[in-house]
């Protein structure tokens, strides 16, 4: 839970010297503000890790050296694998903030913790990008991932959360994971649910499951089998493997599909404004133009949307 005063390891997470790197302006800026989960994600390394986390004062104290080394106007990333920093700590941190200040940060976070009041809490103290583990508009799949014991209030949040964000002017970029299982069904609700939310100003990427190294992947490959699904050796490692969702896709029509559901539903605008903010340093700019057009996540005109969003129709048509 968020704020039920349940126990927090004391924080032994150190601080980045980040000027020990050649060339550290080239690169974002790193804050670690916890480690572990205490969710039970199948797919998920930090499965049930419980959380360690800094308190308010020293991730305050964190953000003035960060602005000593890199200047007052930078973005930072707030390093964790879930952001859950309660209410009156991201009231301290706002309050912190002046009035003119230009230092803004980017974290990740679960759908649960995106309240109406967090989303504006998180845009009050700095935030302007949140990655969300979303994962899958389709209850079954998240059911099956064990994201939620409620899938239908939990994408009912989701949707809340979204439409308060774009109101507030905070960026949700939802990640979408194809799953062991994959049916028609299940990637046509996600793919309408991603029709239907982003409201022209969210973003999110889409990538087939893999497997990694990791106490829970023995369970893990062991859910996949059981959903239908199968683990295909990477030729580059030993202990990785690609996944066959289901006996009608594999990895390639996997990689296919989440591409595709970037070129149907995420214009060039949508993506590249949430990259710029936590992904690239505050000074470097990347044009689309630089990026290869058929494997860009996203559309560069009506025409190749509906190019792609009819090959997207006809792949799930296939599976019915």
């Amino acid at each position: 839970m968020i704020e039920t005063g349940e126990e927090i390891l004391s924080s032994s997470l150190c601080v980045y010297d980040h000027m020990l790197y050649p060339d550290y302006q080239r690169f974002v800026p790193s804050l670690e503000v916890s480690r572990g989960c205490n969710n039970s994600c199948v797919f998920c390394s930090n499965n049930k890790k419980r959380q360690i986390k800094k308190s308010v004062n020293e991730i305050i104290n964190e953000i003035d050296v960060i602005k000593s080394v890199y200047g007052e106007n930078v973005c930072a990333y707030f390093q964790t694998p879930h952001f859950l920093l309660p209410t009156n700590d991201l009231k301290k941190i706002a309050t912190y903030r002046t009035v003119s200040d230009s230092f803004i940060w980017r974290t990740q976070t679960s759908v649960r913790y995106l309240t109406v009041e967090n989303i504006q809490l998180l845009y009050n103290a700095g935030a302007r990008v949140i990655d969300v583990g979303f994962e899958s508009a389709s209850p079954e799949m998240l059911s099956h991932m064990g994201k939620d014991e409620k899938p239908n209030e939990y994408l009912a949040i989701m949707k809340r959360a979204l439409k308060a964000a774009v109101e507030i002017g905070l960026r949700l970029k939802l990640n979408i994971l194809l799953f062991a299982g994959e049916t028609h069904a299940s990637l046509t609700q996600s793919a309408l649910f991603l029709r239907d939310n982003l409201h022209s100003f969210h973003s999110f990427s889409a990538y087939p499951v893999m497997v990694y190294p990791s106490p829970n992947s023995v369970k893990f490959i062991e859910k996949i089998k059981e959903l239908g699904g199968s683990i295909v050796e990477v030729p580059a490692s030993r202990s990785s493997y690609h996944v066959t969702l289901s006996a009608q896709i594999d990895t390639p029509k996997a990689t296919r599909i989440a591409l595709l559901l970037g070129k149907s539903f995420q214009s060039r605008e949508m993506y590249m404004s949430q990259r710029h903010i936590g992904y690239l340093p505050t000074s470097h700019r990347i044009e689309s133009t630089e990026l290869v057009p058929e494997l860009s996540p996203f559309y560069l005109s009506l025409g190749e949307q509906r190019q792609a969003q009819t090959e997207l129709l006809n792949i799930i048509k296939g599976l019915a």
